[in-house]
């Protein structure tokens, strides 16, 4: 026992060595994490300037878009005309903004046209305020109800003997008060028909509001022809902000949201008791405040476009031929044709629902208030789905997130169809937050998911989902209307929301049986 020898202890310096590697290996790691923490700082605060563009930006478009219907509509606007207005802007975004980008790519003057197109926003809606109203002027000017007047007969009159109402009355001076419209109590105004000079007037009534239409739609079409590529060139600038950490891109795009429905529930609420009563018992509102509101955030929004950074030699600056040929390949799939063709029917839904929801409200009785509180909510969904998109996405997959949407979309139509008080219309605007939000992420992601190809296809995406999508809304919507009236308007959307469900359902399950 004495020959057994004890294991030998690792020498001093052998623990140095290694505590000198561990403590060596800590610092390393330090310091490879610090160029990266610096990095995602120097990004936060980069993308203060895309948080406030969006903000400021959406919260002018909130104050006065959701309202445009219902001032077209007090400017005795038909519901076609209201439609074109309303439809033309996005056709002319999806025909304009390629034109646009092709423009930037070649002559490297993105945050130039950025400037313009901002600047394009704020005028051409600006100038929607200075609309004439000229119906006011010549309706108002005879009203027997509150004033007496002595107007004089421009031709002969047969003293007829025998009546059958009582709205025609005589006087030993041989003035009379008619109707030949309806009988009984006298409408309001009531109508000169006998007379010469208020024929004329009427007629100029309906030149007058001819003329109202061509103005807006000429401020309409310039003022998009010009703006049209705000949201691509405001994207572009925001991807190349981030550096490459795109996935990002839907917290920065969340204050657009916000400043959304700070926007229309404030002066939605601000502009909802600002009323007044014409002579001929009809309720005006007075939208000025809306435009104010919008000048102010336009405005805004453009100083903040001159902070934006751009780089002419980013990948989403530049010509990609090889993205072209690489979509074309995934359009060839027919899931991805068929997701392409229900972005652009939701695009019509939400177009159709942005353009006469507040119509169909306002008819059956709702107020500036009710308008208000449905921006907000609908701000509220989209927000609070925006925040959860990534786990839902994760979770339950694009296509069924799409399934989803189609089927809230059935739903939220055949909700509204079923209306019979405005204010029951708020359990189903919680419904936004899947029909937008949820739906927008899981398409962009789908789509998004080609190397080589995701610029292109996201422009596709784009054009089909905000340009066609909601001009068609606008356009066909107003067909739909004036051909089977507005509660079965919302019907037909309904059913064409559950068709496109089944045939895309259908599509999926044939395609992956094979």
């Amino acid at each position: 026992m004495g020959n057994d020898k004890r294991p030998e202890e690792p020498p001093v310096y052998t623990r140095v060595e290694v505590l000198y590697e561990e403590l060596q290996d800590d610092s390393v790691t330090q310091h490879e994490g610090e160029p990266q923490a610096e990095k995602e700082e120097c990004i936060n605060r980069r993308v203060l300037v895309p948080k406030a563009f969006y903000t400021s930006f959406y919260t002018g478009i909130g104050a006065l878009y959701p309202y445009l219907p219902m001032y077209f509509k007090q400017l005795h606007l038909s519901p076609n005309q209201t439609g074109m207005l309303i439809g033309s802007r996005p056709l002319i975004q999806f025909l304009a903004t390629p034109v646009w980008g092709v423009i930037a790519d070649r002559f490297c003057k993105g945050k130039v046209i950025l400037l313009m197109s901002v600047l394009g926003w704020l005028l051409s809606n600006a100038l929607l305020a200075l609309a004439p109203d000229t119906r006011h002027t010549i309706v108002c000017e005879y009203d027997p109800l509150s004033d007496d007047e002595r107007m004089p007969l421009r031709r002969q009159l047969t003293p007829y003997k025998t009546f059958t109402s009582k709205a025609v009355t005589w006087s030993r001076n041989h003035s009379r008060n008619m109707s030949i419209q309806d009988h009984g109590n006298l409408p309001r105004p009531w109508a000169l028909q006998l007379m010469d000079e208020p024929v004329t007037s009427l007629h100029d009534n309906v030149t007058a509001e001819n003329h109202v239409f061509t103005y807006l739609f000429v401020v309409t079409v310039v003022g998009t022809l010009v703006s049209a590529p705000t949201h691509v060139m405001a994207d572009t600038a925001t991807l190349t902000t981030l550096e490459g950490q795109l996935h990002k891109y839907g917290g920065i795009r969340l204050w657009g949201s916000l400043g959304w429905g700070i926007g229309g529930f404030s002066v939605g609420a601000a502009v909802s008791n600002n009323h007044q009563s014409r002579c001929n018992g009809e309720v005006v509102i007075d939208y000025l405040p809306c435009f104010y509101v919008y000048i102010v955030a336009m405005a805004t929004a453009l100083i903040c476009a001159t902070q934006f950074q751009y780089n002419a030699d980013s990948g989403a600056e530049s010509c990609n031929r090889q993205g072209i040929m690489a979509a074309l390949q995934v359009l060839r799939c027919p899931q991805h044709c068929c997701v392409l063709v229900i972005a652009f029917y939701c695009g019509s839904a939400t177009g159709f629902i942005e353009t006469f929801l507040f119509w169909y409200l306002h008819e059956l009785g709702g107020d500036q208030l009710l308008y208000s509180v449905v921006n907000g909510t609908n701000c509220a969904a989209e927000v609070l789905v925006f925040m959860i998109t990534d786990r839902l996405i994760t979770r339950l997959g694009q296509v069924t997130i799409i399934y989803l949407a189609l089927a809230c979309y059935a739903l939220r139509f055949v909700y509204f169809y079923c209306l019979t008080s405005p204010w029951w219309v708020l359990p189903a605007e919680i419904l936004q937050g899947i029909t937008t939000a949820a739906f927008w992420a899981a398409c962009v992601s789908y789509i998004g998911l080609h190397p080589g190809a995701s610029h292109t296809l996201q422009g596709i995406l784009n054009a089909m989902y905000m340009g066609l999508g909601f001009a068609a809304g606008g356009f066909f919507g107003g067909v739909v209307v004036h051909l089977v009236g507005l509660p079965d308007a919302f019907l037909v959307f309904g059913a064409a929301s559950l068709v496109l469900l089944v045939i895309f359902v259908t599509l999926n399950h044939v395609t992956k049986r094979r």
